[in-house]
């Protein structure tokens, strides 16, 4: 590796010293950018004379021989990067809405505060502050959670790929976050709900939340030929998604994985009376919409909350008729590994991590079953 040098708009005669004040430049060629698979080159400029330019070049090229030079990004931008990062790379990880929705992250919060900063000068105070002006702005500290996961996701893969020396965003402290948890509902509120509801246009969906454990995306891209009446096994493979301002079904559920959910025989004959009853869509949906085939997340959520109020149960979120469901089981004495698999978690962890506020009843159920079990005194 040599690099390149010239003096930069010098007038003097060449056979002679240069008195103009002409600084010196270099530039080195790195290989392939990661990102564009274009060539990169790193280099600086200002130097008085050519030794002083010298010097600095071979300084580059031994940080850059050991794996520590980020020589590539500077003269580059955050806000470059993090672009060209999204469009040749997170756009190829996340499904589309997700990916909508952290190009929306960038481009209306860390772009204007960050981006003009270059990558190799981007400190910790930088982005201290950065956080800080989300939270003046009224930025909840939940999705100031989720604009430093890209940001810190963005600035580790620069250090991999040699960009920076060091993701300053790993030493940032973010404002605390806990998500409100709002307390599920109990059998004898699902059973209420259920009944008040009856001539709910979202009835139906209802149930299936409250039965199944299903996404609400989910229930709304569910159509009839998933739903096996005979076997009493819903197959979940879909789900609703709103991105770029449209409305589609995505074949694939949220995390990509595809599940079979059996259920009572209570629903397989409220469904099979739904179904002879409910008039024909274009798209076979179960829970289809009135104005539009397929049911926006805001329609939804409008007559949910209505239904609520005239149910007289507690209020709750559609996604909490999950956890209801999901903490039902649990406190029943459902084992945890099928619990996991009813709600289509990626691994077990995760249930246990969503629902470790029912562990301690599961622990004291498990204690009475063993005073039931055991037949001696001691």
């Amino acid at each position: 590796m040599q690099g390149y040098f010239r003096q930069r708009g010098c007038k003097c005669d060449k056979q002679k010293r240069c008195t103009c004040g002409a600084t010196w430049s270099f530039t080195l060629d790195l290989g392939k950018d990661p990102i564009t698979n274009k060539r990169k080159q790193g280099g600086d400029s200002g130097f008085k004379t050519k030794k002083e330019a010298e010097k600095a070049c071979a300084e580059m090229i031994t940080e850059f021989e050991r794996g520590n030079l980020s020589s590539a990004s500077s003269k580059i931008t955050l806000a470059k990067f993090m672009a060209e990062f999204l469009e040749n790379t997170i756009k190829n990880e996340v499904g589309k809405n997700t990916y909508m929705t952290q190009r929306g992250q960038v481009n209306n919060h860390i772009i204007p505060q960050l981006g003009h900063i270059k990558l190799q000068k981007l400190t910790p105070m930088d982005i201290q502050k950065f956080y800080s002006n989300l939270m003046g702005e009224g930025i909840s500290p939940g999705t100031i959670q989720n604009i430093g996961n890209i940001l810190g996701k963005t600035l580790r893969a620069a250090q991999e790929w040699g960009y920076v020396t060091k993701n300053v965003a790993s030493v940032v402290k973010r404002p605390s976050y806990r998500p409100s948890a709002s307390k599920p509902w109990n059998q004898e509120e699902m059973d209420t709900f259920l009944d008040k509801t009856r001539n709910s246009r979202f009835h139906a969906a209802y149930v299936i939340a409250l039965t199944t454990g299903m996404r609400i995306g989910e229930i709304c891209a569910l159509n009839w030929d998933d739903v096996d009446l005979k076997s009493g096994i819903i197959q979940v493979n879909k789900t609703v998604v709103y991105a770029d301002k449209v409305l589609f079904i995505k074949d694939s559920t949220k995390n990509g994985l595809s599940r079979n959910i059996n259920i009572p025989n209570f629903v397989v004959g409220y469904l099979k009376k739904y179904k002879l009853e409910q008039k024909p869509n274009s798209l076979n949906l179960v829970v289809p919409g009135v104005k539009n085939e397929i049911v926006y997340n805001s329609a939804f959520r409008k007559t949910f909350k209505g239904d609520i109020i005239a149910a007289g149960v507690p209020e709750i979120k559609p996604h909490d008729m999950r956890h209801a469901h999901a903490t039902t089981l649990l406190q029943s004495g459902e084992n945890i590994k099928v619990v996991q698999e009813r709600l289509g978690h990626t691994n077990v962890t995760t249930t246990l991590s969503t629902y470790s506020h029912v562990m301690p009843n599961m622990q004291k159920t498990l204690a009475d079953n063993l005073e039931k079990s055991f037949n001696v005194k001691l």
